[in-house]
């Protein structure tokens, strides 16, 4: 099996709530040419704006797409 890991970058965030990280992670997919629908899976290690209830990322990205 092998598994590649591959760093997009760093970025700094103006904000730090779930709608904006969402959509840098979006326009950095975009400026990368990596189609959103082709993605699978979403880990965070716990970090809370990308899991909490209220502000959840992962549920941002999965809303806009289904199979990510």
């Amino acid at each position: 099996t092998l598994i590649a890991i591959d760093s997009l970058g760093l970025y700094e965030l103006e904000s730090q709530d779930a709608e904006h990280i969402t959509m840098v992670i979006l326009v950095i997919l975009l400026r990368c040419n990596l189609n959103v629908e082709a993605c699978r899976g979403q880990g965070y290690d716990g970090a809370a704006t990308m899991i909490d209830v209220h502000g959840d990322v992962a549920a941002n990205i999965l809303r806009k797409q289904k199979k990510a």
